[in-house]
This record gives structure tokens, sequence and C-alpha cells, in this order.
């Protein structure tokens, strides 16, 4: 609820909540925002902290002028403690803003511009405010018009007091030669960044203050030979310059989370990780058999991947060669797979995660009903008999979460014929020991409006096309379990509920 919200309650309520200061710290002002806000805002917040957002109220009151709040703000930029533009007013009302009010933001240790900001000469005057000795601490800068303007040589002081900086370097052309200016940096995320070569000799202070890393599409020479002794986790994305790291191997000895997607896969080799836990992996590489090999090479290197609780892969293979690599993680608890297009091997390496009984005695069926349903007790006797098994999964026993991505997207026909044997995963591995928490496939067709299912969730089966009806979701499992079907004349509409593709192979 909203602070002034709370204030209204009672006057008890209203003495003790205009007493605390941090409830009252953060001004969102948008175009329209009232400025009786902001001196509330001014007599009460503190830290002070601003956030422009010129899009979230573009419908006002026609009474009323465009940004009057944030013309009586920036009268106090002085105080401000942080400051988010999260969209700034257009150019034509932005120019009337008086900038000429605004003093320097001396006391500014958060900074943070949006990636839909654009750059303009207005844009630029509330720049200019921020001085050379703010004492900032955080910058998230991701258009490039920001990045540009603020990483350069004059900031020499701010930057070496920063502990988290993102930036987005595709106007930066020239090498980013500030790296040794950061004596505190705990945070560093570059995207499109030139980072040039430093010798053996050159002090870099970050490699003991970093604590995560993230670097897409920029180069990594910089790293080779270096040991960062605090990095916990560590992203690299579409890397420029890897022959560096292949020839002196980066080591990472506090690192338990690795990320790695670029070709060739084999670079992850020369990063030294004896602490890993979690590991992501990703390829655009199309030829299977490479990818196989590259990923082969990873497994059987050293113990290290062995060590693995967590994995995520996105390449373009086979799940034959899925099946092929898992064998080397017996420990995974957490697996996210995510392939371009699903092969025919998919179904039978989903058959291969199911979990099987301790015993073939399983119930029979009454064959004297041919009508639906069939006795209670017969139900009765398959639930009884199904809890007191103990199931077996051949192939990752510790897996306690499973997701399941096609960046294309599951057909509805392939969704419908995919069914039967997630259930079968999701029933069987229920009763397993860890049992399986979580079953998540995106269904859809690569779109932002794409289905998630949790195929362990029971109300899966009311919510989405694709699934049997409750009454029937017992039945496909027990006949996909003891290979042994009976339909009864009244059971066609099973047939209109499910493709029974699987399930028939299955018998």
């Amino acid at each position: 609820m909203k602070s002034v919200q709370l204030a209204l309650v009672c006057r008890h309520w209203r003495s003790v909540i205009t007493t605390m200061s941090h409830l009252w710290s953060t001004l969102r002002v948008g175009t329209w925002t009232e400025s009786e806000q902001v001196a509330t805002w001014l007599q009460r917040a503190y830290p002070k902290k601003v956030i422009i957002d010129a899009q979230s109220d573009i419908q006002g009151p026609s009474t009323t002028l465009p940004f009057v709040a944030l013309q009586r703000a920036l009268a106090s930029t002085g105080q401000w403690n942080e400051l988010t533009i999260s969209s700034f007013p257009p150019e034509n009302l932005a120019s009337q803003l008086g900038f000429q009010t605004a003093s320097p933001m001396n006391m500014l240790k958060v900074f943070h511009v949006a990636a839909g900001c654009v750059d303009s000469p207005s844009f630029t005057h509330l720049l200019n405010l921020i001085p050379a000795e703010a004492p900032l601490a955080e910058l998230r800068l991701y258009p490039s018009f920001a990045s540009t303007y603020l990483l350069q040589s004059h900031w020499f002081p701010v930057l070496k007091n920063l502990k988290v900086l993102i930036v987005n370097g595709r106007g930066i052309h020239e090498p980013f030669g500030l790296l040794p200016a950061f004596t505190q940096l705990q945070i560093f995320e570059a995207d499109h960044l030139l980072l040039p070569w430093y010798g053996p000799n050159v002090n870099l202070p970050l490699l003991c203050t970093l604590q995560k890393l993230q670097i897409r599409a920029s180069s990594v020479q910089w790293m080779a030979g270096r040991e960062f002794s605090c990095l916990e986790e560590c992203s690299i994305l579409l890397p420029h310059s890897w022959m560096a790291v292949q020839h002196h191997a980066v080591e990472l000895p506090s690192c338990r989370k690795l990320t790695y997607h670029g070709h060739p896969l084999t670079t992850v080799q020369y990063l030294h990780v004896p602490q890993i836990k979690v590991m992501g992996l990703g390829s655009n590489d199309r030829k299977e058999q490479r990818v196989y090999q590259n990923l082969h090479r990873l497994c059987t290197l050293d113990g290290t991947t062995s060590k693995l609780t967590t994995l995520h892969l996105t390449l373009q293979c086979s799940e034959r060669v899925f099946f092929k690599v898992l064998n080397h993680f017996g420990l995974l608890e957490e697996l996210v797979l995510s392939t371009a297009y699903p092969s025919s091997s998919w179904q039978s390496f989903l058959e291969s995660l199911t979990a099987r009984p301790s015993t073939k005695d399983w119930p029979g069926w009454n064959l004297e009903y041919n009508l639906w349903p069939q006795p209670p007790s017969v139900w009765e006797q398959w639930e009884q008999w199904y809890s007191s098994q103990t199931w077996h999964p051949n192939f990752l026993p510790h897996l306690k979460y499973l997701a399941i991505q096609c960046p294309k997207g599951f057909s509805q026909a392939e969704c419908l014929g995919n069914s039967p044997l997630l259930r079968l995963i999701a029933w069987t591995r229920a009763q397993s020991s860890p049992p399986l928490e979580h079953l998540k496939v995106w269904e859809g067709r690569g779109t932002t409006e794409d289905i998630v299912v949790n195929y362990i969730s029971p109300a899966y089966l009311e919510k989405h096309l694709g699934t049997s009806r409750g009454q029937y979701d017992s039945l496909i499992v027990r006949g996909m379990v003891t290979q042994t079907l009976v339909l009864g004349h009244s059971d066609p509409p099973l047939f209109h509920q499910l493709h029974l593709t699987a399930l028939f192979r299955q018998l």
C-alpha cells in the first residue's frame, strides 16, 4: 500500500507513519503527478530517491499542466540520493523545464537509466548535473548514449568508488581502458564493450573485489592468466578474443555459478572453477557430432562437472546427445533443456526420465465390467498399489526440477503427443526419493504468450488443452505403467481428449 493510504487509517497511524522517513523516501514523478506530493516528499523523505517515469500516466486532467511536479522536484536535486529514469519527457516538453533552477547532484549515490530512454538536449542537461565528485556507488546505464557520456576519463574520481557498474558499450568505439580505475567494484555487467589486453604487471584491483561478472559480446582477453579470488558468479556470452583464454587459463577459485554461451564450447575448460555447483552451457553450433564431442570432453576432463547440482543446456542437438552427456551428472537436482527443434528421439528421451516400480506384480483389471466408470474398489486397489511401491528412476535419480524449452515453441499436436509421457514422469517420479517437485514445459509458438505448464501440478489437468480429464488421468498412467489398457464402450471421450500415440507405443 502507498504510505499516504496507511496514514489515513487514523490519527495514531498517521503520527507513526509520518515519522518513518524511509516510507516516504521514493518520489515517482510522472506527467501528471501532483506537486503536493513533492512537498510531502521533501518534508518527510530520507534518503531522497527519485523515479522519473514520463509514461506512467499518459492520460491526465486537461486543467493541469504536465510535469509540474518534476519542475518543482528539480529545485531539490542537491538532496537526491538515488535517481532512476525509466522514461524521460519528450524534448518539446522537457525543453520547457527550468534546469537553471537545479543544483549539482552532490549527494547522488545511485544512478539508473532504463533501456527505453533516448538521447536529447534536455537529457544531457540533466546528466550535466552529476558532478565528477559525486559519491556514486552504483551506475546502471542501459542506453549506449548514457554509457558514452559517463564513462570518460574525466570521471576517474567517480569510477574508483563504484561498487556496481552495468554498461552498454555499443556507443563506445575505442577500447575501454579504465578497468584499473575500479578499486571497489563488486558487480560488473558489460554489453558490447571493447576491453583491452593488460600485461601481467598491470594491477587490476577489481580482481580482489569483483563478486559478479557478466559480459556479453565483449572481449575477454583481459581475463587471461588472472585469478578472480572473490568472484562467485560469472557469465560469459558470445565472447570476443577468446583465444587468449585458451593460452592462459582463468582461475575462479570461489565461483559457484558459471554460464558460458559461445563457440567453441571447449573454451570452458580453460576456466578453472573447482567449487562450481551451477553451470549454464549454450552454443549455436549446428554440427551435432561436434557438439557431442565438445560436451563429452568437458564431462570427462576432470571431476568438476560431476559435482554439479544445477545444469542449463541451450544446444542444437538431438535428445540422444542429451542422454549420453547427462549420464555424467549423477548429482544433478535441477535441469533446464532448451533445443531449437525436438528430434525423433524426443519421446524416447522422455521415457528414460520415468521411474519404474519395484515389482511387476501389479493389480489386474476387472474385466467383468465394460462400463465406465469401473467399480471404486478397482481404483482403490490401484491407488493403494501405486503409493506402496518404491519407484526407481534409472536416469538422473536426484532430479527435483526439470524444465524444457523450445525457442520455436511446441505445436499443439506436439503438446498433445507429449502429454501422456509427461504425465507418466510426473506420476512415477512423484513417488521416487527424492521426488520430482517441478516439471515445467514452455508450450506455444515461441512468443510472449507461451504457456508454462507444470505437469506436476494437478490443476494443470483442468486448465490446459492437450490433457486428459482428471477422471481419465490415472487410467492413462496405469495403462503406461502396466502396459495394459481396458476401454469400455462408453470411453470414446478419452480419444477426443488426448492423442494416445505415446500411450499405444508404450503398450
